[in-house]
């Protein structure tokens, strides 16, 4: 078993599992908040797209009151305001995606983590006895030797 402290509890994988991935959770919404959210860079943008939006529904509002009267530079004031907001949504995205690629790194590092720790516990390739096919962990005899199938075969059957 991979966890010691619960070694005797029925559940103890299980509760090592759950408990890796509430850690890495809550350490990859602390990065995401250093990351991200806390810098002046993040609010400066995410406040200038909120003005923008909400210029832009006043500005389509009060055409939308007086669509007779729409003129040509009320229009360019629109379409400015629009492609300021669709920038400053695009500067956004790519600040997250700075983020989102630290966030990944974490989390391959933790499923590789998680491999090496339960990688017996699942099966284990016999070829050390001699046998061919996955045998369980505590399979003491060929009659507890699993089917040897490929690998594809062997998870969609």
């Amino acid at each position: 078993m991979a966890s010691t402290v619960f070694s005797n509890f029925k559940y103890s994988d299980s509760l090592t599992v759950v408990g890796i991935s509430a850690c890495t959770a809550v350490v990859c919404e602390a990065i995401s908040w250093l990351l991200i959210y806390r810098t002046t860079s993040y609010k400066s943008l995410k406040s200038s797209i909120d003005k923008a939006s909400k210029k832009l529904e006043t500005m389509k509002t009060d055409t939308s009151a007086t669509k007779i009267n729409l003129k040509k530079s009320k229009t360019k004031k629109i379409d400015r305001v629009e492609t300021s907001l669709k920038e400053s949504s695009r500067d956004l995205s790519l600040f997250k995606f700075k983020s989102g690629a630290v966030v990944a790194l974490v989390l391959f590092v933790v499923f590789g983590l998680l491999n090496s720790l339960f990688e017996e516990v699942f099966g284990v390739l016999a070829t050390e006895r001699g046998c061919r096919g996955w045998v369980l962990p505590d399979a003491r005899s060929e009659d507890q030797l699993i089917e040897s199938k490929p690998i594809d075969q062997f998870w969609l059957s």
